[in-house]
């Protein structure tokens, strides 16, 4: 036996964990992206790097038409934008937005997980 199923694809229900009805209840589930299409001088607006306190620096950056992000020396998942201000990670499911100081310029970004949102100004 291995994992939920065993030998003839039968659930064992020895090996499931069902999870508490009342925290699911209370979950709000992340909605699917609304993808739009931005010119590349708008993905360009929020291209630098981001300092979480007391974590690690993310980078973002553009390839292309597309935009990405990663913490600092490590590969980056793809944002996909769903507005100038707002994008969604690629196969995280959780969204970032970008935040534009008095003077317009995008100057903080928002890391938005279900339940928790981290600040991570803008550093270069």
């Amino acid at each position: 036996m291995s994992g939920f199923f065993d030998q003839a694809w039968r659930l064992d229900e020895a090996s499931l964990v069902r999870g508490d009805d009342a925290l699911r209840a209370m979950a709000t589930p992340t909605l699917p992206p609304r993808p739009v299409t931005l010119p590349v001088a708008s993905l360009d607006r929020v291209v630098g790097t981001y300092q979480i306190p007391g974590g690690p620096r993310i980078r973002i950056y553009r390839e292309g038409s597309r935009l990405l992000g990663g913490q600092e020396g490590q590969g980056g998942g793809e944002l996909v934008p769903e507005s100038e201000a707002q994008y969604f990670a690629l196969g995280d499911g959780f969204r970032v937005a970008f935040e534009k100081d008095a003077a317009g310029k995008v100057s903080v970004m928002v890391v938005k997980v279900p339940g928790q949102e981290m600040r991570a100004p803008r550093v270069e």
